[in-house]
């Protein structure tokens, strides 16, 4: 029997469950407060998601770790005022011992330490600034996991639609061949067809489903707000596969990149000190007090000034472990960011070469998805003059569908590499 004549005897079909609503429909039964106009953006996705993720906290008290120690190594250039008490027993003079009192205060600044204090503060600042690097790391990884899931909804929530429509199709299809039947218009082996294709497409649905919900979850934890992803066409930078920037840009400006490049900015100050830790370190030391000599009935008011000069002579060798171990993890993190540069080129060329080809296959894809379309209409024509057979033409039909499943793969799979590369050089949008 010809399709034509198949679908022209096929009836409307009613509901078929929530499952194949229609996207609109599925949100407004997930919140009935939300509607189209209250979607969430791509950009909105990871700024919300940025912004609200546990990790950032952890990294943002980091931060405020780093910046008090920033302020703890200017502190050894100031000056230092302290209450200070004596009391003991020993010589006071040449000939007697006498228990001696003292109490007062004693101001004290660092005047010249070979470097030791500038090496301590240079340090403390390039440990703060790659912690301020490894927040915005942070707040990209939670962006990528976020944007993920935003990709994964909207690939999932298309082949849903499509899916739908096949089902769809094929119960018309299948209702038209039950009346078929009754009058010897179809065979069994059609109709079996037919309920097959409706089956495996429900199989489908619920898997995609399940896909959906899965981000759905995601997206709300990453988010805090009850919103679906806009559907595409609200997103339209999102499938824009333009090269943002290129090889020196992303090294300058990737966060993770920076972060080891500061840290080990610190490791070489920190060496660098280290190795003046034998020199002296010289102060301007004032005192003033009241002391008294047998007793505490008698004080008298003294003062004093002076040049401290503080110099380490043995330590059993600790001094040049201590040296010999910065110098180590100096080389260390130079040789981390050495390898961080390297994996950083290969994941940046690759992604670029990737969206070249993921180019190239999307065009190709829309072009075979148009053809198999042509093909479809071409078939039918042919069925009505009895050379194509009803299985021929479901075969025709799944190979269409497949190609519309195939396109979109492809195209969110195009916007994944493109959310990567931009991703990349620390652009939230």
């Amino acid at each position: 029997m010809a399709l034509k004549a198949i679908v022209e005897a096929s009836v409307s079909i009613l509901s078929i469950g929530l499952m194949w609503a229609s996207p609109v429909a599925a949100e407004e039964a997930w919140d009935n407060n939300l509607s189209l106009d209250t979607c969430l953006t791509l950009n909105e996705t990871l700024q919300l998601a940025a912004e609200r993720d546990p990790q950032v906290m952890r990294a943002l008290a980091r931060e405020a770790d780093f910046e008090a120690r920033v302020t703890e190594a200017k502190a050894l250039r100031r000056p230092t005022l302290s209450a200070f008490g004596r009391s003991g027993f020993g010589d006071t003079s040449v000939v007697d011992n006498q228990v001696s009192n003292q109490v007062g205060l004693r101001l004290s600044q660092r005047v010249f330490d070979f470097g030791d204090s500038r090496f301590a503060r240079e340090a403390a600042e390039a440990n703060s600034e790659a912690s301020r690097f490894d927040t915005q790391a942070e707040r990209l990884d939670a962006a990528r996991t976020a944007g993920g899931a935003f990709l994964t909804f909207l690939d999932a929530k298309e082949k849903f639609e499509q899916t739908s429509q096949r089902r769809s199709h094929f119960v018309q299809q299948l209702e038209s061949l039950d009346r078929l039947l009754e009058i010897g218009g179809a065979t069994l082996t059609e109709r079996a067809t037919a309920a097959s294709e409706v089956s495996d497409a429900e199989t489908y649905a619920f898997e995609l489903e399940f896909r959906m919900e899965q981000a759905r979850i995601t997206l709300e934890l990453a988010t805090g707000l009850k919103r679906l992803p806009c559907q595409s066409e609200n997103n339209e930078a999102m499938f824009e596969a333009r090269f943002l920037s290129n090889e020196m840009t992303v090294l300058d400006n990737n966060p993770e990149l920076l972060a080891l490049r500061g840290r080990a900015d610190a490791l070489t100050a920190e060496t660098r000190r280290q190795k003046r830790s034998r020199l002296p370190v010289l102060s301007v030391v004032a005192t003033g007090s009241y002391a008294s000599i047998g007793g505490f009935d008698q004080f008298e008011y003294r003062d004093r000034i002076g040049l401290d000069v503080n110099v380490p002579l043995y330590s059993g060798n600790g001094i040049k472990a201590a040296t010999q171990r910065a110098s180590a993890r100096e080389q260390q993190a130079k040789s981390e960011i050495l390898i961080a540069e390297r994996e950083l080129r290969q994941t940046l060329q690759i992604t670029q070469r990737r969206i070249e080809i993921l180019e190239k296959q999307l065009a190709a894809r829309q072009e075979a998805s148009r053809q198999k379309a042509i093909l479809i209409d071409a078939s039918e024509r042919e069925q009505s003059a009895g050379t194509v057979t009803f299985r021929e033409i479901v075969e025709i039909r799944l190979d269409y569908e497949q190609s519309i499943v195939a396109e979109i793969t492809t195209r969110y799979d195009l916007a994944g590499e493109v959310l990567e590369l931009r991703l990349l050089q620390g652009n939230l949008g």
